[in-house]
């Protein structure tokens, strides 16, 4: 039963998130499979997961820098045009808004085995349905906490005993 990684396994291949956490996750499928018939892992199974990590962290940086950015010049463009009192309410509240959340920052992703760590069925969950409840979760939650909250919003069971 042996089997080839993928291409997506290689992180220079990798040109997006979708690409990187795709190869992340089978990475942890191939160790997986090879714990299970008690057969260690090749070093460089944790090589490539180190260097997908990293550019993960590079991508989702760079995608929080833009938004950064885009809220800079969002707020920079209300300042010229400010003009009437209900205008101004508006915009002033719009300002004090982008001043407390200007910073955006995305859950890069969540994967299949981090919610079997958590305790979840996972059987039933399609990639689709991870990268919404990713782009649902604030910075400012508890990770656990969010997955929590958006696995029961989307029915998401619990496997029995590990609750």
């Amino acid at each position: 039963m042996k089997r080839e990684l993928s291409a997506y396994t290689i992180a220079r291949y990798c040109s997006d998130v979708t690409d990187v956490t795709h190869g992340i996750d089978e990475i942890w499928e191939r160790i997986r499979e090879r714990n299970r018939v008690n057969k260690r892992s090749p070093y460089y199974f944790y090589n490539r997961l180190s260097k997908l990590k990293k550019k993960l962290n590079k991508l989702t940086n760079k995608e929080s820098k833009v938004m950064n950015y885009r809220c800079r010049e969002i707020k920079s463009m209300i300042d010229k045009y400010e003009s009437t009192s209900d205008v101004n309410k508006l915009i002033n509240s719009l300002k004090r808004y982008i001043d407390e959340h200007g910073e955006i920052y995305e859950v890069a992703y969540i994967s299949k085995a981090d919610l079997a760590f958590w305790g979840y069925d996972t059987d039933k969950i399609n990639d689709e349905l991870l990268s919404r409840i990713a782009l649902k979760m604030d910075i400012g939650d508890s990770v656990q906490s969010a997955v929590e909250y958006w696995a029961r919003h989307y029915g998401i069971p619990k496997i029995e005993g590990k609750e």
